[in-house]
């Protein structure tokens, strides 16, 4: 596991997720994973932030 120290060097791009509404906000994060990006940021101002994070989080993105 990366520690918060290490995370920097580890993942060197941060992708910063903001939509208008949140109808492809997971395939959009898919893909994101798919195209070798491991950290993502969802902005709280994207409708479905709280509910897309989750989903991600437990799982929902494909490794």
């Amino acid at each position: 596991m990366t520690t918060l120290d290490e995370a920097p060097a580890a993942l060197p791009v941060i992708a910063i997720v903001r939509a208008d509404d949140s109808r492809h906000l997971n395939s959009a994060l898919e893909t994101l994973a798919d195209t070798g990006v491991r950290a993502m940021e969802i902005t709280m101002a994207t409708p479905g932030a709280a509910e897309a994070i989750r989903w991600a989080a437990g799982g929902g993105i494909r490794e």
